[in-house]
């Protein structure tokens, strides 16, 4: 029955990360990821994949912190990313326990500046971690949504240069 529930929390997730490739606004994308990350942390808490639960946490503390930044605060960056490697040394449980790491410290950089297209082309990077993670740690619904909101990046990304064209 946990699985079942922590695979309820990955479509909660899932639905809202694939929102964030779409919208402009940089304060939707944050407040889309807050609920975002806590049903992630949520799911893998029930997964026992505590690499994966730190750092959705850590990602609801970041998204919080960066929500009403008009200028970039490189103290709140600096923070979120301590916080970060801190949590990576506790969490650590082999290679693969890297991989949200890896995606969260992508996720920060590319939201901590104020131009989406960036966040939309840092998407891929983070996740493909994300995707090898949640193979890592058999959540079947985060395998298959983690490739749906690979695709939606891409899209966002293809969408993002026509514009320009």
């Amino acid at each position: 029955m946990t699985y079942v529930i922590s695979q309820i929390f990955v479509i909660i997730q899932y639905i809202f990360l694939i929102a964030t490739y779409q919208i402009k606004s940089k304060n939707k994308i944050i407040i889309f990821n807050i609920i975002a990350c806590f049903s992630s942390a949520m799911s893998f808490l029930l997964l026992s994949a505590f690499s994966g639960c730190a750092m959705s946490l850590l990602g609801v503390l970041r998204n919080y912190l960066f929500k009403d930044d008009k200028e970039k605060d490189i103290n709140k960056l600096l923070i979120i990313i301590i916080m970060l490697i801190l949590f990576t040394i506790f969490t650590y449980d082999g290679i693969f326990s890297l991989m949200p790491s890896i995606a969260t410290l992508l996720y920060t950089l590319s939201i901590w500046q104020n131009n989406t297209k960036v966040y939309r082309i840092m998407g891929l990077p983070i996740e493909i971690s994300w995707l090898i993670y949640h193979i890592h740690v058999c959540s079947i619904f985060g395998i298959i949504l983690e490739s749906f909101l690979l695709l939606s990046v891409v899209i966002g990304i293809i969408k993002g240069f026509k514009k320009k064209s």
